[in-house]
């Protein structure tokens, strides 16, 4: 992932500033966002999907602890210390990204696209012909499956009918 965000190239999510103005672009190009909650949860989703054995070494969820207190300053200090180098996230947000998880491998379709031949996060670059500008794009997963080979994206919908899923997603 540090390769391919060392790239000096425009990816969708630069794109959509010119939407608004190139002043947008160009000051997110100087003064990155920091990632949202929404943001941090579909990475930890995006891992606990593509990479389950990463997820579960990388990531923790965070005990219920009230770190205002003496008593939960020091239960959370003793959870970091058990826990060293791993993305802590939300007890919450922890099951749900794991119920996500267990959803997609329980499908027998999607468990042979996850679990065939490919590669996970393939970076890819290109130099549009008309323009010149130079993009570039993180693909979930290129991968073998039925004697195919298949271009995943992962995508969450709380409504996976036809007609509610394409308007969900990107």
């Amino acid at each position: 992932r540090a390769e391919y965000e060392s790239i000096r190239a425009a990816n969708i999510s630069m794109l959509e500033h010119f939407e608004r103005s190139s002043a947008h672009a160009h000051e997110e190009i100087l003064h990155p966002s920091a990632p949202t909650k929404a943001m941090e949860r579909g990475t930890a989703t995006h891992c606990a999907i593509l990479e389950p054995m990463r997820f579960a070494r990388d990531y923790a969820a965070a005990p219920k602890a009230d770190r205002r207190t003496k008593e939960g300053k020091l239960r959370w200090a003793k959870f970091e210390a058990e826990h060293p180098g791993v993305t802590i996230i939300n007890a919450d947000d922890f099951i749900a990204v794991s119920r996500m998880r267990d959803a997609a491998w329980a499908d027998p379709d999607a468990r042979g696209l996850l679990s065939g031949i490919g590669h996970n996060e393939v970076g890819i670059v290109l130099e549009h012909g008309e323009t010149g500008l130079v993009c570039k794009s993180l693909i979930d997963r290129i991968g073998t499956f039925s004697g195919w080979t298949w271009v995943i994206d992962v995508k969450k919908t709380v409504d996976a009918s036809r007609y509610s899923f394409s308007k969900s997603i990107k």
